[in-house]
């Protein structure tokens, strides 16, 4: 395995929360890990500081609902992305970076978009434990700030008890308003 940076993200699909991007310089040797989805996530949770240890440094980054209204989903990423392997060539060296998707990032030379990286790249897939288990934790914490939405249980993702409390409670401060515009369009649009 040659030295790279490897980046993930999560909450990209969430309808409520931030988005994070995570970025992984590897130790050698580094442990085989997996997809952060490819584990429950009580087994997540477990690797998840194996994953910490196995990185020589790491480098997360967030932006909320607001930043993504704002400017837009795709460029919030952008800019993530670009923060985090800006951050982590800033401490370790100009480094070959692998991005988990098929999106080649903006402004980030040297760099590499690559489809599945999160099941065939171990640092991705150390990427993306690191980054779930973080963003997961933060949800569950904003739960008890938003009873009756169950975040610490569908993560602020658009299951339909999270779509059906939105409809019954009303969005929160940390919804995002391009999804809630979407779902109300749906509900309108005739049968």
């Amino acid at each position: 395995m040659d030295l790279h940076i490897g980046v993930d993200e999560v909450g990209y699909g969430a309808i409520a929360g931030p988005l994070l991007v995570c970025g992984v310089v590897p130790r050698f040797p580094f442990p085989d890990f997996k997809d952060s989805k490819k584990y429950d996530e009580a087994a997540r949770v477990k690797v998840y500081p194996d994953a910490i240890v196995a990185a020589k440094d790491y480098e997360i980054r967030w932006a909320d609902n607001l930043a993504v209204d704002e400017i837009g989903l795709r460029n919030v990423w952008h800019d993530l992305v670009a923060q985090v392997i800006e951050a982590l060539r800033f401490r370790n060296g100009y480094l070959h970076a692998i991005v988990d998707g098929g999106v080649q990032p903006r402004r980030v030379p040297y760099c590499t978009a690559l489809v599945k990286g999160d099941t065939l790249d171990t640092v991705i897939a150390a990427a993306s434990i690191i980054a779930k288990v973080t963003r997961d934790g933060l949800m569950e914490e904003l739960d008890e700030f938003f009873p009756g939405y169950d975040m610490a249980r569908h993560k602020g993702y658009g299951t339909p008890e999270h779509f059906d409390a939105v409809r019954r409670l009303g969005a929160t401060s940390i919804h995002r308003n391009l999804f809630l515009r979407k779902m109300r369009a749906s509900q309108q649009a005739p049968a």
